[in-house]
């Protein structure tokens, strides 16, 4: 079962979002039909990503997050697209 730890969470959530959050996180799990417990197949269909320290100019930064709130996203998209063109690549290396 994924669990998300009080570290992980926005530092936008106001004082009594968090104080919720935090008296949620004593509470039993009910499935139903609804939401059901994930299977270990049912979880196969997620993909994982490795979180890797990259270091990116201040004005990439701000043209990526001019793109809104899914800026992150966004840039991951870029990645995977340049890294798919081999011409690309051979220009940067």
């Amino acid at each position: 079962m994924a669990k998300v730890t009080m570290t992980g969470l926005s530092a936008e959530l106001s004082e009594e979002e968090i104080r919720e959050l935090e008296a949620l996180e004593s509470r039993e799990i009910v499935y139903d039909e609804d939401s059901p417990q994930m299977t270990e197949k049912m979880l196969s269909q997620f993909h994982r990503f490795d979180t890797v320290p990259v270091q990116i100019s201040q004005s990439n930064i701000s043209t990526v997050r001019s793109f809104g709130k899914n800026y992150q996203s966004v840039l991951t998209r870029l990645l995977n697209l340049a890294l798919q063109d081999t011409n690309l690549i051979k220009r940067v290396l």
